[in-house]
């Protein structure tokens, strides 16, 4: 007998069972064969998660991720009061740096320093900070508060300037802006609150997207990286980011730098308001690190190569600013540029370019201050 005689014979016999047996060997078989492509395809995928990784996914435990922030109703984010891993410190007000009395010590000058991430300090021990040196250089008599934190714009700067300070009492207010306003430069229609994409931006690189789900199974890994992801939970993935007309070009945004002059002078006038020196200060980035023609992810629509050029405008800005409303501007700090070797990367200062920064602004603060 041949084979296709066999399988005509096997089926006449199938027929002459019961529907209802004829219906559960089918769906049996059927899902015999589902359960067998599907184990290939996730062993297939398991295989390619070896080769490309170097382990295997579903050998390994979810990682918690260092969440030194906590979201905030209307700064977007700010750092978790009494945090610690590490080096990096917070105290309960929420910033590195010793604890703060409030109300401020009798016979005191107080300064507090805002800022992003490079007065705040990341990736540098609390001692090697800036605000950190800056507090040793003047001695006794002052004290630095460090309110910096990663991220911050002039926009956080201005509502922190409007709202929190005043409880710190400061005599002083040191401003180091530029670079991370950079991030909204060639936004498409960007609002003057930086809406459009900052807000998203921030909750990312802080680690405040809601967590995603940690996948042993190798198809829904692969499948959750280049489909899905678990930012579709935040209201704030929805924002959509569209280029300008001039994005990708050395081109000044004139709507971008004048919203930044306009929180400039903002900043400049609560301060007064409140009776505190107002002190600016301009950007410095490691120019050595920005040469490519391609973009190193912190600013969506700005080369690298162009970057010094693009935020030379948004420094020009600011000493207009100070010139026109009679502020101290430290425009020293670009006297020369700072070496490679003062930088941890593309612009976050390591011990040596942090004492060098703080030496030109102590030197500048000291002549128009003294202790009580």
């Amino acid at each position: 007998m041949t084979d296709a005689q066999d399988q005509v014979k096997r089926t006449r016999a199938l027929s002459t069972y019961p529907l209802k047996v004829r219906l559960v060997f089918t769906l049996t078989l059927t899902t015999i064969l589902v359960i067998g492509m599907g184990v290939s395809i996730e062993g297939a995928c398991q295989i390619a998660y070896r080769v490309t990784r170097g382990s295997w996914l579903f050998l390994s435990k979810p990682e918690a991720p260092v969440v030194a922030f906590e979201r905030h109703p209307y700064l977007v984010a700010a750092p978790k009061p009494n945090f610690q891993v590490d080096f990096i410190k917070h105290n309960s007000a929420g910033y590195r740096g010793p604890e703060v009395s409030i109300p401020k010590r009798e016979g005191i000058t107080r300064i507090v320093t805002l800022g992003g991430s490079t007065t705040y300090g990341a990736g540098a021990p609390e001692a090697a900070t800036w605000p950190s040196i800056l507090q040793r250089n003047l001695g006794e008599g002052f004290e630095v508060v460090n309110l910096g934190v990663p991220g911050y714009t002039s926009v956080e700067n201005l509502i922190q300037t409007a709202l929190l300070i005043s409880d710190f009492q400061p005599d002083i207010a040191i401003y180091y802006e530029g670079w991370n306003d950079l991030r909204s430069v060639h936004v498409k229609n960007l609002k003057s609150d930086y809406s459009n994409y900052h807000p998203r931006a921030l909750i990312s690189s802080l680690n405040l997207s809601p967590p995603t789900p940690h996948d042993r199974s190798a198809v829904m890994y692969f499948l959750r990286s280049r489909y899905f992801s678990s930012s579709w939970q935040d209201p704030l993935s929805f924002i959509e980011l569209e280029p300008g007309p001039l994005a990708l070009t050395d081109q000044v945004d004139a709507r971008a730098l004048s919203l930044y002059e306009r929180n400039l002078r903002s900043i400049v006038a609560l301060n007064r308001s409140l009776g505190i020196k107002p002190v600016l200060i301009p950007q410095v980035l490691n120019y050595a690190k920005l040469t490519g023609d391609s973009r190193y992810g912190w600013l969506p629509y700005v080369k690298d190569k162009d970057i010094r050029s693009v935020l030379s405008e948004y420094n020009k800005t600011m000493q207009a600013v100070a010139s026109d409303l009679g502020v101290l501007y430290i425009g020293d700090v670009l006297r020369d540029d700072f070496p490679d070797e003062a930088f941890i990367d593309n612009g976050h200062f390591n011990e040596i370019g942090a004492k060098r920064f703080a030496d030109i602004v102590t030197e500048r603060l000291k002549p128009t201050m003294s202790a009580n």
